[in-house]
């Protein structure tokens, strides 16, 4: 934070400034699935557009007989661009399935921060910028 107070004396989320690309640090968006939720891919495809700089989507479950797979396969192949990962694994350390897949890809994350998110979320595409800014500032450890 003693880089950001040196470059900005004045905090700029608290004047509503726009952020410099660099206030936003890499990420992983972890997708557990089970089941196919109403507007799926609609939700997918919204991730996978984020105005965002730099960040990977980790799409897990149990395994790949799933039906909502291949609708996150078609996601990943209309966003060639994007980082899109899958891990098909099963774990049962947890107490309920959306627990046991999220636990591996936990194992796996890449980048500074991690957002879980159930695939039924339907976002915008500032989603992403906009779950970061209140960590700026706040002390909070990135």
């Amino acid at each position: 934070m003693l880089l950001c107070d040196f470059l900005f004396p004045f905090n700029p989320l608290q004047k509503g400034l726009p952020l410099p690309d660099f206030f936003y640090p890499s990420r992983d968006t972890e997708k557990p699935l089970k089941g196919l939720a109403d507007n799926l891919f609609h939700n997918l495809e919204n991730f996978s557009n984020q105005d965002y700089p730099e960040y990977e989507i980790i799409f897990s479950l149990r395994d790949n007989n799933n039906p909502t797979y291949k609708i996150a396969r078609k996601t990943k192949n209309q966003n060639p661009q994007r980082n899109i990962s899958f891990l098909v694994e099963r774990c049962n350390e947890g107490l309920i399935e959306k627990v046991n897949n999220l636990i591996p890809a936990c194992k796996i994350v890449k980048h500074q921060l991690m957002l879980g998110s159930d695939s039924n979320a339907m976002v915008a595409g500032n989603y992403l910028k906009e779950n970061t800014r209140p960590m700026k500032g706040s002390g909070a450890v990135l």
